[in-house]
């Protein structure tokens, strides 16, 4: 039963993130996660200070697109293509195309459908989301 202390795990952190450009040093700090927001080690420094918490969420993912194509006897079954896209902790994605066999489509609720398009995604996402960088714990 919750006591009113937060939970350390629920006080936020802050992950450091390097511009594109980005010299040796904001390199070496880039994807460094901090108990407390680190300062910006140079003047005129380009890169990001990033709070992250832990109902975040992350790594997150979105779902677009949606393309059907019929094949088959009389066009009876359906591929469904979709882009799924993981947004890692440190802010980096990872993209793909998934394609989803829904099999024979005539007499199946729409509904039934949108699910297993849906349960296809979060499975991809959560294999992609296994290629995301683990961010670099610094007390």
């Amino acid at each position: 039963m919750p006591n009113g202390d937060e939970d350390e795990g629920d006080q936020p952190q802050y992950m450091f993130q390097a511009s594109g450009d980005a010299c040796g040093l904001c390199s070496a700090m880039n994807g460094e996660v901090f108990n407390d927001p680190p300062s910006l080690p140079h003047p005129n420094c380009q890169c990001q200070i990033i709070p992250l918490t832990a109902d975040e969420g992350c790594p997150s993912y979105t779902v677009e697109g949606g393309t059907s194509v019929r094949y088959g006897s009389g066009g009876r079954m359906a591929h469904h293509y979709a882009e799924v896209t993981v947004i890692c902790c440190d802010g980096t994605e990872i993209g793909q195309t998934i394609e989803i066999d829904l099999g024979v489509t005539e007499e199946r609720d729409v509904e039934e459908m949108v699910d297993q398009v849906a349960a296809a995604a979060d499975q991809a996402a959560q294999e992609m989301a296994s290629g995301c960088p683990e961010p670099k714990a610094v007390a």
